[in-house]
């Protein structure tokens, strides 16, 4: 008599420790992966707010007017620590 319905037990085949093994270690470099890449992501978003901000410090009133902003609120926005969003 099978363990479960329709599930012979001389074809289950389980894994070995060594396949256990691998299939762990994938799963953690897959971890490893998507943290690096989520890490890099953020210094890359960091760096595009910084040089933004600093590009924005170094506007003329005349080109601040273009896009809309006053002298002062460029100057709170260029200010902003470089974790805030």
């Amino acid at each position: 008599m099978s363990v479960a319905p329709g599930v012979n037990n001389a074809n289950t085949c389980l894994p070995t420790q060594k396949q256990a093994r691998q299939v762990a270690i994938r799963h953690i470099l897959s971890g490893l992966q998507r943290r690096r890449g989520l890490w890099w992501r953020h210094l890359v978003q960091w760096h595009q707010k910084r040089e933004t901000r600093r590009a924005l410090r170094n506007l003329t009133d005349t080109e601040l007017l273009d896009i809309g902003l006053t002298r002062k609120e460029a100057r709170k926005e260029a200010s902003k620590s470089f974790f805030w969003d």
